[in-house]
């Protein structure tokens, strides 16, 4: 086992040493948290946000961890956009984190005219070896042959490495919704939101935006008005969905706004 520490002056003294990109990167990299080894940081400057309906489009101000490399651009970026002449045209704006080049830089990358589909962002599972790249999506763009644009939103936002969830009680130390009176700490966790309308005819799925490792406990509770009692609960949860249903205390289901809340291990 290799035991390591940072950052002392580099005199050969302990560990005292020249610190590589590699090592640089992977600090960072562990900074963060779950799982992230890029996004966009949103608490600084504008958050690289991309806007426009014409060429050129912006790319504002930010900054942004590009599998472990730091970004920064402090003011306004102006990418000009090519317009089709066969058909709506996909393009991703895109931060390219280049090794052999040593640089992160705003790019685009633009489809065949006609293809409406955004080409894929390329990440190199060995970068930064040489030869590679990474790079990280913030926004893709359809333009019509009349040049007009429009923009989508692509940010992953990187987070501060913070644990909402600090003790658990349960039954299981992966599958969340297992009962049970034993204490976990939990690493790394994940929360997520959103609203569903249930049906009177069965269960309506629910999809997580982000997959999770394991099964995450589901909360959910009635939304807007409600004339009786309303019940709702979820079923069939996995790592990667559950199902929906609310029930009127009778025995059947009913139409009713739901909020949800997902919270497990990433």
């Amino acid at each position: 086992m290799t035991q390591d520490s940072m950052f002392w002056n580099t005199n050969a003294v302990g560990d005292g040493n020249l610190y590589t990109e590699a090592e640089w990167f992977e600090l960072l990299t562990n900074l963060f948290y779950p799982n992230s080894l890029d996004g966009v940081l949103p608490w600084t400057g504008n958050a690289l946000n991309v806007a426009g309906g014409s060429t050129p489009i912006f790319i504002n101000t930010g900054a942004a961890l590009v599998n472990g490399v730091p970004y920064k651009n402090d003011a306004s970026y102006s990418q000009a956009v090519p317009t089709p002449t066969i058909g709506t045209t996909g393009h991703n704006v895109v931060l390219r984190a280049d090794a052999d080049l040593q640089t992160v830089r705003i790019a685009l990358k633009s489809s065949a005219d006609g293809v409406s589909a955004p080409p894929v962002v390329q990440q190199d599972a060995t970068f930064p070896a040489a030869g590679t790249k990474w790079e990280l999506s913030l926004a893709t763009l359809q333009v019509t042959t009349g040049g007009a644009i429009t923009v989508t939103d692509a940010r992953e936002f990187i987070r501060g490495n913070h644990n909402p969830v600090i003790r658990r009680l349960g039954g299981g130390l992966n599958d969340w919704i297992t009962p049970g009176s034993t204490e976990y700490r939990p690493q790394k966790v994940i929360i997520q939101v959103g609203a569903v309308t249930t049906s009177a005819g069965g269960g309506v799925t629910v999809t997580f935006p982000k997959l999770l490792t394991y099964k995450p406990l589901i909360f959910l509770t009635p939304l807007g008005s409600i004339s009786a009692h309303r019940f709702p609960n979820a079923q069939s949860v996995s790592n990667s969905n559950f199902q929906a249903y609310c029930s009127d205390g009778a025995g059947g289901n009913v139409a009713q706004d739901v909020a949800w809340l997902a919270i497990g291990p990433v």
